[in-house]
């Protein structure tokens, strides 16, 4: 087992924390207790050092302090890992390095954290932890169709390449601030969830889904629409206080849209559709499809 710098001492401040109810020993002022402020400073800091520390925190809780965190102090080590992280998050621009903690806290397979990296990097920010919105979503290389809650599958912006990404998570691994490091897994391919224009019309498809009321909007398509008695609208402002004017006195309505971002309108919506010219616009889904052509 192992031993604290301080072992004695930690023993005798359990000892103390075990049977102070007996004793009759008052709350403390601040957070963490005192003993609890104590336990971890001798675990942390040489002997002298900690009693130092301990002996000014005991003289500051007293009946005129205020309630408030007294945290321990960083040693060395947790300072440099402190700052070694703010930069990466600061190089980064983005919340990658809390999203790959998160995962201490679960039992993950390197194959499964390796997805999970995967998938932040390709799906937009807001799908991350499992945001649900109450409607379908569809894209395509003239036509993607799933109902996952994928949304707008292009990169976001200010990405590092994705193995540099990878890199960092080994060296977040080797510095044992990770429990698990990844593996490269071969990823399902998503032809589930792709439709081909060509195969299937946008009149055909809406009459598959038989919808017979609420607000479908279909994004970057310029052709005619005939659907049940539904309204059929050009949208051209793209803003979203004009889309709710648009909306206010209508029942069933079909909105077509230029280059949108559809996010912004999913709670307004019964159903989304999302039009590409070529696949290759779609990276998340063009990545998976040539990594499984590939493997």
């Amino acid at each position: 087992m192992h031993k604290h710098k301080n072992e004695l001492v930690v023993k005798l401040i359990r000892a103390y924390q075990k049977n102070k109810g007996i004793i009759g020993i008052g709350h403390c002022k601040f957070y963490p207790t005192c003993s609890n402020y104590a336990l971890e400073t001798y675990k942390k800091f040489n002997f002298f050092y900690a009693s130092i520390l301990v002996g000014i925190r005991l003289l500051r809780c007293n009946a005129f302090a205020k309630r408030r965190y007294y945290p321990v102090k960083l040693t060395k080590k947790e300072k440099q890992i402190k700052n070694y992280l703010n930069s990466l998050k600061d190089y980064l621009n983005d919340d990658f390095i809390d999203y790959l903690q998160s995962f201490n806290d679960i039992d993950i397979t390197p194959e499964d954290l390796y997805l999970a990296i995967y998938d932040y990097y390709y799906l937009p920010t807001n799908v991350h932890f499992n945001i649900n919105y109450p409607t379908n979503m569809v894209y395509t290389n003239r036509f993607i169709v799933t109902d996952k809650p994928i949304n707008i599958v292009n990169k976001p912006k200010n990405l590092r390449p994705f193995e540099e990404y990878l890199k960092i998570v080994d060296e977040l691994y080797a510095l044992n601030l990770i429990k698990t490091r990844p593996k490269e897994t071969s990823l399902d391919t998503t032809y589930d969830y792709l439709i081909p224009i060509d195969s299937i019309s946008i009149n055909q498809h809406l009459e598959l889904l038989d919808i017979n009321e609420g607000f479908v909007l279909i994004n970057n398509f310029n052709e005619e629409i005939n659907y049940k008695d539904f309204k059929v609208i050009n949208f051209t402002t793209n803003k979203l206080k004009d889309f709710k004017e648009l909306i206010k006195d209508e029942t069933k309505l079909i909105i077509l849209t230029n280059n949108i971002n559809i996010f912004e309108y999913l709670e307004y919506l019964t159903y989304s559709i999302n039009i590409y010219d070529d696949i290759k616009d779609i990276n998340y889904f063009y990545d998976l499809n040539k990594r499984k052509a590939n493997s």
